[in-house]
């Protein structure tokens, strides 16, 4: 069940959701208050979603034993499910409606009628006369000269996941990361105002660019620094060495130490950067 919401929860957020399974106990783990360890972890991520949980015996679950066995027309193997097209990728087309208005045809309406967006009032006109600075038409193209003063054509709506997946599948693509497919894309000549946004979410939908890519989380473990307690508990002691020239008395080191409580700072020179002057000078 964790596995599926994790997977598919771009489909079930916002609808009823539910699980036949033929495990009994998990009806009793959804409804239990009393949880800890993994399990609690388990149902805080159910909560988010509106889950019912029903029983039904395994005899009952033909048309999951169905899928489980399920056959191609010929030859009679089982099908690869690593050669199914689910549709994660189309999932990114859906965002590009999320827009409330196309950047593109009001910057293009600008140019050509001098005419601003509707309802913009006069602080938002100052801002869009600044964007439109760097926009210019070239034939029937829209251009954006970018800060590196190189014009790149701009791309519509439903132009831009038709490009990320060319630039993929050409001789000269492939799947990489987040920074790689923008700049690949930006080396090719086009640009959009959210082109590193969408590429973001394009890469994190596409399996194999996140299978090729970088790991983008750290596995190191977080340094947890030795609080001192009290005065003189703590020091830090270290040498400035090479200080040209030496003094008279030929002494071209100097050795620092600070005390991490009070940030009390003792220092003296020296001839030598060695462990018997350290010791000394902790003596002294």
């Amino acid at each position: 069940m964790v596995f599926s919401v994790k997977k598919f929860h771009h489909y079930l957020l916002g609808y009823e959701v539910i699980f036949h399974v033929d495990h009994y106990s998990l009806k009793y783990l959804v409804k239990k208050g009393d949880l800890s360890g993994r399990i609690a972890r388990w149902m805080l991520l159910l909560q988010e979603f509106n889950i019912t949980v029903e029983w039904r015996c395994g005899s009952q679950h033909a048309n999951a034993d169905y899928l489980l066995r399920l056959q191609q027309e010929h030859g009679g193997e089982h099908t690869n499910v690593g050669d199914w097209e689910f549709l994660d990728e189309n999932l990114y087309n859906a965002n590009l409606e999320d827009y409330e208005r196309s950047w593109y045809e009001d910057v293009w309406r600008f140019l050509i009628n001098q005419e601003y967006p509707r309802l913009f009032n006069r602080e938002e006109k100052l801002i869009f006369l600044k964007k439109v600075g760097p926009f210019e038409i070239r034939g029937h193209t829209l251009y954006h000269l970018g800060m590196d003063e190189v014009h790149r054509s701009c791309l519509e709506q439903d132009e831009v996941p038709k490009v990320l997946r060319a630039l993929q599948r050409e001789m000269e693509g492939g799947h990489f990361g987040i920074q790689t497919t923008a700049k690949k894309i930006l080396a090719a000549g086009y640009w959009w105002p959210t082109v590193f946004r969408d590429v973001a979410a394009y890469v994190k939908a596409c399996d194999p660019c996140q299978q090729t890519g970088r790991p983008t989380a750290s596995t190191r473990w977080p340094l947890i620094p030795i609080l001192p307690l009290a005065p003189f508990e703590k020091w830090g002691i270290d040498f400035v060495d090479s200080i040209a020239p030496a003094s008279r008395r030929h002494k071209r080191y100097v050795l620092v130490a600070i005390d991490y409580f009070t940030r009390m700072v003792e220092a003296e020179a020296t001839r030598r950067d060695d462990a018997t002057t350290v010791a000394a000078f902790l003596f002294e």
